[in-house]
């Protein structure tokens, strides 16, 4: 995620010298104290002129503050980092690729506002489980402070912290992991554990289903998201006998800011409805959720 290339700095100075410059030579100007302080005046020359020279100062402008403005065609320039401090609650995290993370309590995840055309880099202190969506030809990239990991489409508990210097878990897909300053790399499957013991990646099997945290998930908080993702988390971490199901596509794209106790489905829905002004139904299973 390190940009080597050197950064183009602006000659602000030199920009306006050579504005002032070409502005004296055509004797546009000249100088004048006001409030004991030099300043420059336009003479009084022809409209045309005015605009002219207002047009070359606007392109100044513009020139400069394109360089500070964040540029979307370098995700570098936008980076978004997301600290959840809370133990017992699971931040949830849409990427612009569609790609869902879970970060636990006391972690810290830092992502661009915009992957690049060939690759999706994050970055992770802490722990998180990752829902990766798959594209074909451009990988994603966990980098932790020892370790790399690369996946096309999976999901997988990544574990980076000062208790634990590395540990994943694979419930899905398949992953390459690589050590950093070390020529190591190695492949994990789903099932497969890989931990970094005395500088060295080793691998094991586990047992029973892997889940977004080592700790039991009891409550969820959700930042600006579309209801569709709210729901299709809740579905897969929630309450796993009872369902919601959204009605209207238009509603899906409507966005809550929310914590969420994982308890009954019935209270987390109810709790839906009164913040967006949805009405329920029950239908065997499934809770639907629709406009009133």
């Amino acid at each position: 995620m390190n940009n080597n290339k050197k950064r183009w700095k602006p000659n602000v100075d030199g920009a306006w010298d050579a504005l002032y410059a070409r502005l004296s030579a055509q004797d546009l100007i000249h100088r004048e104290m006001i409030h004991n302080k030099e300043v420059f005046v336009l003479r009084r020359v022809h409209p045309l002129v005015k605009w002219c020279v207002a047009a070359l100062f606007c392109a100044l402008c513009i020139g400069i503050t394109a360089y500070f403005w964040p540029n979307s065609s370098s995700p570098n320039m936008e980076i978004v980092s997301v600290v959840n401090p809370n133990e017992s609650e699971v931040l949830v995290i849409t990427l612009p690729d569609g790609s869902v993370v879970l970060l636990s309590g006391n972690s810290q995840f830092s992502y661009p506002q915009h992957f690049s055309s060939n690759h999706r880099e994050v970055k992770l202190n802490g722990e998180a489980f990752f829902e990766v969506a798959e594209e074909f030809g451009r990988s994603f990239i966990v980098e932790t402070e020892y370790i790399n990991v690369e996946v096309i489409g999976t999901s997988f508990l990544v574990r980076a912290d000062q208790e634990c210097l590395f540990e994943i878990t694979v419930r899905s897909g398949s992953v390459q992991l690589s050590l950093k300053n070390e020529e190591q790399k190695l492949f994990a499957k789903a099932g497969e554990q890989v931990e970094l013991v005395a500088n060295l990646l080793q691998k094991s099997n586990i047992q029973g289903q892997v889940t977004v945290s080592t700790k039991e998930i009891s409550r969820m908080h959700f930042i600006d998201e579309p209801l569709d993702h709210i729901v299709q988390i809740l579905n897969a971490y929630g309450d796993q006998e009872t369902l919601l199901a959204i009605q209207g596509q238009s509603l899906s794209k409507r966005t809550l800011t929310v914590s969420i106790d994982l308890g009954s489905i019935e209270e987390v829905a109810m709790l839906l409805c009164d913040a967006l002004g949805l009405n329920m139904a029950n239908s065997e299973n499934i809770i639907y959720l629709n406009e009133r």
